[in-house]
């Protein structure tokens, strides 16, 4: 039978209380992360919805000062027009 030294037992005890030190905080830690890593998944999607909206509502933006000035040359080729057949009358 091999006897150990007490320093060797003190040793083993103190690496055991370490293995279940950081096993415990493995477990504590680990949900955490899990939710994390979810989470920032979640912010880039919302992030690249977003983007997406902003560049939809830019382009309706475009059309739709695209489409005010076709209104504004409408009305003053209507003025136009008005006064042209108001000066032939």
């Amino acid at each position: 039978m091999i006897h150990k030294r007490p320093e060797d037992n003190i040793r083993d005890l103190i690496k055991a209380q370490k293995s279940i030190r950081t096993t415990r905080l493995k477990n504590l830690v680990e949900p955490i992360l899990e939710k994390v890593a979810w989470q920032e998944e979640a912010l880039q999607r919302n992030v690249q919805t977003i983007r997406s909206l902003n560049d939809r509502a830019q382009r309706a933006e475009e059309r739709l000062k695209e489409e005010r000035r076709k209104v504004s040359d409408m009305e003053l080729s209507m003025r136009i027009v008005k006064s042209w057949s108001e000066e032939k009358s």
